[in-house]
């Protein structure tokens, strides 16, 4: 018994070493830095998916929106009317040259689905901001084509997926109808 009580201590005396030692020590930290990393990429990848797949602007919407049955004739009509709405309290030459813009945007991507130079737009883009960003609801106007905000704060990019085509086709309707009512008057 005298012998196990010596060994008790020694034991202890090792225990200690070894959790005192640069070995485990590095050891820890390694795999804290193996851990951080794995979260942030599982966190990368969602925020990926989720900016890559959203057909719509906001939170949840974009998770949900991909599961809706939408009408062909509503898309898009309604955001795109409001947007309208908003651009027309402009200075009136302004919202014209913008309405116009609006149109050739969304009729370059229907013409050139595959191009990418039509996909992603910079907000500091010349013409963009001489003639469109100036207006007080140009963001309404680009959201209601069907483009998105990305992770880089000055590109509106457009998701191309089956309901950002649908809300592109119904909003062009919109634009083509509000910018002949504007020819007639």
């Amino acid at each position: 018994m005298a012998g196990e009580d010596s060994q008790v201590p020694r034991v202890l005396v090792t225990i200690c070493r070894f959790w005192d030692s640069p070995v485990l020590l590095i050891a820890v930290w390694a795999a804290a830095l193996l851990s951080s990393s794995a979260v942030l990429l599982q966190h990368q990848h969602l925020v990926d998916t989720c900016s890559h797949s959203a057909p719509t602007r906001r939170g949840l919407e974009n998770q949900v929106s991909q599961n809706l049955v939408v009408s062909d004739s509503s898309v898009g009509y309604w955001d795109m009317k409001k947007a309208l709405e908003g651009l027309a309290r402009d200075n009136p030459k302004r919202y014209r040259q913008g309405f116009r813009l609006l149109y050739l945007m969304g009729q370059n991507l229907l013409q050139h689905p595959e191009d990418p130079k039509y996909m992603r737009i910079r907000k500091g883009n010349p013409t963009f901001v001489g003639v469109f960003g100036q207006l007080i609801q140009h963001d309404a106007g680009m959201r209601a084509l069907g483009f998105v905000d990305t992770e880089t704060p000055d590109v509106w990019r457009f998701p191309a997926d089956e309901v950002s085509w649908k809300v592109l086709r119904n909003a062009l309707d919109t634009l083509s109808n509000a910018l002949d009512k504007e020819v007639q008057t």
